[in-house]
């Protein structure tokens, strides 16, 4: 387990560069599949930006007008979204779109399965619960895919999914 923080009650891992970056190896991927959903020329969130940098958004499309969050994650065979308890539970804006994928151990670069959400709706959906990531140590909320029907935009491969 990695190392830990404590914010707004639930524990959170610290900045690990090697897991930011496994997760970055999937954007050729995202970008894919986001434009074979009509979102087209995304502009990467520039934290750089005093104002942008506490937000949970990272890419905007539309001349940002619409925010994405890409979560991007290690396939462990869990049919859920996953979302950080210490991000939710924020006052911080949370992107409008929640891009959450699972990529597979042998290939970090591609998806085996991916939904686009609408970050409005899912907020009125009960989380089915919340668990403590046990390699990162991170609080999570989940929600399983099918209780989140009414809040999923867009998916790849998740017909082919046991769900």
């Amino acid at each position: 387990m990695s190392d830990v923080s404590v914010r707004l009650g639930q524990q959170n891992a610290l900045y690990d560069p090697d897991r930011d970056k496994r997760s970055n190896m999937s954007d050729a991927h995202y970008h894919s599949l986001m434009e074979t959903w009509d979102y087209e020329n995304p502009v990467e969130n520039d934290e750089r930006i005093v104002e942008k940098r506490y937000v949970h958004t990272d890419f905007y499309y539309n001349d940002g007008d619409t925010s994405v969050q890409k979560k991007s994650i290690k396939d462990l065979g869990f049919l859920t979204v996953t979302v950080p308890a210490h991000c939710w539970n924020d006052e911080t804006p949370f992107a409008e779109l929640l891009f959450h994928g699972y990529y597979s151990a042998s290939n970090p670069c591609r998806f085996i399965r991916a939904i686009l959400l609408d970050v409005e709706l899912l907020k009125a959906i009960k989380p089915c619960g919340k668990r403590r990531n046990g390699f990162t140590g991170t609080d999570f909320f989940h929600w399983s895919y099918d209780r989140v029907q009414s809040a999923i935009l867009n998916r790849f491969n998740v017909e082919e999914s046991s769900w």
